[in-house]
């Protein structure tokens, strides 16, 4: 935005004269043009909620923007707040002992997901003590 500050200058205190209008009106479709693009182009934040097939929060689990290297870590009570670029299409939340999960984007700004138990990924456990 520091750009702005000359090209607003430029425009009012210039004197009038056909170049000089010109110039005006080109700065001022330039600036207003790369306020837009810079609107459109800017994050969004997805917010949620982690669930298992019974209803209980899911803690500990990530969730990543497909794609990306984005992403977060679910709380202990299966909320997440994550800030994801324009061009995002999904986000993939996995944890432990329960199956990946993709879930679609779109325009939802609140994504609630819930994750399916998976006994059998597991085939060895070491305690140590």
């Amino acid at each position: 935005m520091n750009f702005l500050l000359p090209l607003i200058f430029t425009f009012l205190f210039s004197k009038p004269n056909k170049i000089t209008i010109m110039r005006k009106l080109v700065c001022f479709i330039l600036a207003v043009s790369m306020c837009t693009i810079q609107a459109f182009a800017q994050n969004r934040t997805v917010t949620g909620r982690v669930t298992d097939d019974k209803g209980g929060p899911v803690a500990n689990a990530s969730v990543k923007v497909k794609g990306t290297p984005i992403g977060t870590v679910i709380g202990l009570d299966g909320a997440f707040s994550s800030l994801i670029p324009p061009n995002a299409k999904s986000l993939v939340i996995s944890s432990l002992n329960f199956g990946l999960e993709e879930v679609a984007i779109g325009t939802q700004s609140q994504i609630n997901i819930t994750l399916k138990a998976v006994i059998d990924n597991l085939e060895e456990v070491v305690v140590v003590g």
